[in-house]
């Protein structure tokens, strides 16, 4: 009787994502009658995902669908393995919030949606809910999205009066492995660089860099401090960094750190503490 009822229940969980398979036909008729978020999210939009994962979530969270708990966990994951820009450490805590119910067939029905919805909008092969949930560690990460973080350097170019503004990050196609995801930005003389979890939202580190120009040849150290402070809304941390001679130094959560590079190259950055025992980015 037991296999009878899975066996049951995946079958609805099929139906189920068969009717979603028809939004991502672009000739069928379903995606005419479909509410535009369930297409978009299945286009890959990670706003759209985190919209049908509330629909989900609740009764009346949205006019014709269903409250349906397990398939919102699964939209939460999905989200979450888009290796987006945008995610932060509270899109990690709302996949786990969304996927703890205990039950043995909530977690299966949640892992089945997961890997085929997974399969089909990045054509990627996810694990189940356990799995998923096992490769996350919201201490290692810093709480913004690496676009947040570059964002806020964007912010405090402007209150210092540089002309230069980091370009928003290349578009990079989600799949490439299971290792974290680099991120890079550069204008002319500054740069960001940055690190994310390949499953998760959050920052792992990032570090600002300034080379002098001819017209403000020591520019580098202060504005480094600077913009790598600003981007945890931490102005204080820039006196303290410049002020401590080590490489590298722990406030709270946060591992700061500074460096030289080649021709006049300086940089600061953070990532979580405890600080590691060689300081990052050396070399480089």
């Amino acid at each position: 009787m037991r296999s009878i009822a899975l066996t049951a229940a995946a079958m609805a969980i099929a139906a189920g994502l068969v009717g979603l398979t028809g939004c991502e036909e672009h000739s069928s008729k379903a995606i005419r009658s479909a509410p535009e978020h369930l297409h978009a999210a299945l286009s890959g939009d990670i706003d759209q995902q985190a919209v049908l994962a509330g629909c989900y979530a609740k009764t009346g969270g949205c006019l014709g669908i269903p409250p349906d708990p397990a398939i919102a966990c699964a939209w939460r994951g999905v989200r979450l393995a888009s290796e987006d820009p945008g995610l932060s450490l509270a899109d990690t805590e709302a996949f786990t919030a969304a996927c703890e119910a205990p039950e043995e067939s909530f977690h299966q029905r949640a892992s089945i949606a997961l890997i085929d919805l997974g399969a089909r909008i990045y054509n990627r092969r996810l694990g189940d809910v356990g799995e998923m949930a096992a490769r996350i560690d919201p201490r290692a990460v810093l709480y913004p999205s690496i676009d947040q973080v570059r964002d806020r350097v964007n912010q405090a170019l402007s209150r210092s009066g540089e002309s230069e503004r980091l370009p928003r990050f290349a578009a990079r196609r989600p799949g490439q492995g299971d290792g974290a995801v680099n991120w890079s930005s550069c204008a002319a003389t500054i740069c960001l660089e940055g690190l994310t979890p390949s499953f998760g939202g959050g920052v792992i580190g990032y570090r600002v860099t300034v080379r002098p120009s001819a017209a403000s040849p020591a520019r580098g150290a202060g504005l480094a401090g600077k913009l790598a402070a600003a981007a945890l809304e931490a102005p204080a941390a820039t006196d303290a960094l410049a002020a401590a001679p080590a490489r590298q130094l722990a406030l709270g959560p946060v591992c700061w750190v500074k460096g030289l590079g080649e021709g006049g190259l300086t940089y600061a950055g953070a990532l979580r503490a405890p600080c590691p025992a060689a300081p990052p980015w050396d070399g480089r």
